[in-house]
């Protein structure tokens, strides 16, 4: 698994967080503007208008319908199809640069989302973290998110940052060792690249734990794997107290915390059950060790992991949707 200790600056080679830490942030809408030129074709624009407007109509966005209309006729649809289409992709695009905007909707998608694709089981989750972690769609894209939520192989939790690397090995230590290394100079400061995150805005991935089954008989599961000790630490620079936290399922020796063909075929609330399962009850684990570190480290409670949700709500203008872009 890729480390995240090689992108600080000075390091042409690696890009984190999506976008190259030399340069300044930039709205990238290469994608929409594409989509955008095939507006203006006789055959394609109104396709993909009739497309959009079906979209529209099932999500209830009214909006959405009206522009997709206009985008069928060819004359008029070549003009508003892209104008409209570089507005919205514009507008999100700020909102993942610029946290400090709250314009309600992303939850709001993505909770339908879980909820097409996993049930109530799937929705429930989304609202948990809603409830759980104040500005949960300030911190991450959405894409990260629906990384984290959709997929059926991994299980989440609320977690402190400053606690990530309970788990995960410590950063301290690792720069101490850079500081001995020829190559060291490449890197550059490790503070600067923490408060350099810190002012990016909404993360493009979600801090991520890898488990494995413990490898002698009665022992507990394993971290073996990490992803975004830096991520958990400017989140916490910046005063975050609660951060969204993948948990990654992987065999030991063939062995792992849920059984492969229910993650091949199972449902999401399957496979989270088995990992929760395997966890126990006390959800103890052996920290993921150092390089090259021979003793075992002392075992270490995680967060509980999510279920249902139990009772919690979305607020009102996410779960109905209000105020949606797109």
């Amino acid at each position: 698994m890729a480390e995240d200790t090689d992108a600080y600056y000075g390091n042409p080679l690696i890009k984190r967080q999506g976008r190259n830490v030399r340069e300044r942030p930039k709205v990238n809408l290469s994608p929409e503007v594409g989509e955008a030129l095939a507006g203006f074709h006789p055959v394609l624009g109104p396709a993909l208008s009739a497309k959009d407007f079906e979209v529209a109509r099932r999500e209830g966005d009214v909006a959405g319908m009206g522009l997709a209309g206009l985008g069928m006729v060819p004359m008029v649809g070549g003009v508003v199809k892209p104008t409209s289409k570089l507005i919205r992709s514009g507008i999100n695009s700020l909102v993942d640069m610029f946290p400090s905007i709250n314009i309600p909707g992303k939850l709001s998608r993505l909770e339908k989302e879980a909820l097409d694709k996993s049930g109530v089981y799937g929705q429930q989750r989304v609202q948990r973290a809603a409830d759980e972690i104040p500005n949960l769609e300030k911190l991450y894209q959405e894409k990260a998110l629906r990384d984290a939520f959709l997929s059926n192989n991994k299980a989440l939790m609320t977690m402190n940052p400053k606690d990530f690397e309970k788990f995960a090995p410590s950063l301290d230590k690792y720069v101490q060792s850079l500081a001995a290394s020829p190559n060291a100079a490449r890197f550059g400061s490790f503070d600067d690249y923490v408060t350099h995150l810190s002012k990016v805005g909404a993360f493009d991935a979600v801090p991520q734990l890898t488990a494995a089954a413990p490898r002698v008989l009665g022992g507990v599961p394993e971290i073996v794997g990490h992803e975004g000790r830096h991520r958990s630490r400017a989140l916490a620079k910046t005063g975050n107290e609660k951060s969204l936290v993948m948990l990654a399922d992987e065999p030991n020796m063939g062995v792992g915390l849920a059984p492969w063909e229910q993650k091949m075929f199972g449902s999401q609330e399957d496979v989270v059950s088995s990992i929760r399962d395997a966890l126990g009850k006390d959800r103890m684990v052996t920290p993921q060790s150092q390089l090259f570190q021979q003793e075992a480290l002392p075992a270490q409670q995680l967060p509980d992991i999510y279920a249902s949700g139990g009772s919690v709500q979305m607020p009102r203008e996410y779960s109905q949707g209000n105020w949606k872009l797109i």
